[in-house]
């Protein structure tokens, strides 16, 4: 069960009954039962009227199947389907990047390419990045050997100078000086001796649109341009001794991970060696003391 819009409407999304509803005070709506394994709201105004951009637009994942679709003033839902041709895990919407982030499992028909020791194999995981608006795939990152995703965020991250030399020597160094808009992708590897993950990793992941934006009457040429223009790569990553279940933004553009039976707090520091790198790392102890760690939220 998920809040969906600014607080009437909800989402259920049920593996067992297959199904998703929307409805307001307990009223009984209308629905079409389809299996949900994963959902998030987004909007967007290319791909539907702006009659039903009203925060009430819908992304769900079925094991083969990716639905979008809107929520009208008769809770009927309208879908949209993109073929994948893998299973999808995890999804979100980067509106900075005007992309959706789908983690797939390859079930190896792209290349036949599955890992494996002795006789235990692997499906390899794959990040893949799609236009919000065409769906063509944009970009896309492949995980390594036993690497699952487990979760997908679009997140404003902020980044600490406090070390870079020429600051002054910290003071506030939790004044956050720049705030960037990211994709975080959070990991875990699945080996076939172990029965949690013993490691895991949490990966940042820059996708923009750069350029100056173009006016309104050119509306191809800057469809093409903001393809041309779109890159996708991997900023800096963050390995952890367990897996990372949950990562959700934080106050003052941080991230709050869980990774096995902790919850950390992370931040990009910017790099005091190399100019423009990027690293993430945990801030102070965290929280433990959990048997696991499965999901965390907040209302920052």
């Amino acid at each position: 069960m998920m809040p969906h819009g600014h607080g009437s409407p909800y989402v259920d999304d049920d593996e067992e009954e297959e199904e998703e509803t929307a409805g307001r005070s307990g009223r009984a709506s209308s629905h079409r039962t389809v299996s949900v394994n994963a959902a998030c709201p987004f909007r967007s105004s290319l791909l539907f009227p702006p009659s039903a951009s009203r925060g009430t637009t819908l992304c769900t994942a079925d094991p083969s199947t990716l639905r979008l679709g809107t929520i009208d003033d008769i809770r009927r839902l309208h879908v949209t389907t993109h073929r994948l041709g893998m299973t999808p895990r995890r999804i979100a919407h980067h509106e900075a990047g005007r992309v959706y982030v789908v983690g797939c499992i390859d079930s190896g028909g792209s290349d036949g390419r599955t890992f494996g020791i002795g006789a235990e194999s692997n499906q390899r995981n794959v990040v893949r990045f799609f236009d919000d608006a065409t769906f063509d795939e944009v970009s896309r990152i492949e995980l390594e050997a036993y690497e699952m995703i487990q979760t997908v965020r679009s997140a404003s991250l902020s980044i600490n100078r406090s070390f870079e030399a020429g600051d002054g020597g910290g003071g506030d160094g939790a004044r956050p000086v720049e705030c960037r808009p990211y994709v975080v992708l959070g990991t875990a590897y699945a080996f076939p001796d172990e029965d949690e993950p013993s490691m895991g990793r949490v990966i940042v992941v820059e996708c923009n649109l750069g350029g100056n934006p173009k006016s309104d009457d050119a509306d191809n040429d800057d469809d093409d341009d903001s393809q041309a223009l779109r890159v996708v790569r991997e900023i800096s990553e963050y390995p952890m001794k367990g897996g990372i279940y949950s990562i959700c933004p934080f106050y003052r553009g941080t991230l709050l991970v869980t990774c096995g039976s902790k919850t950390v707090l992370c931040q990009l520091d910017a790099s005091a060696s190399v100019a423009g790198d990027l690293i993430l790392r945990h801030v102070g102890t965290g929280h433990h003391g959990h048997m696991i760690s499965l999901y965390v939220d907040s209302l920052a």
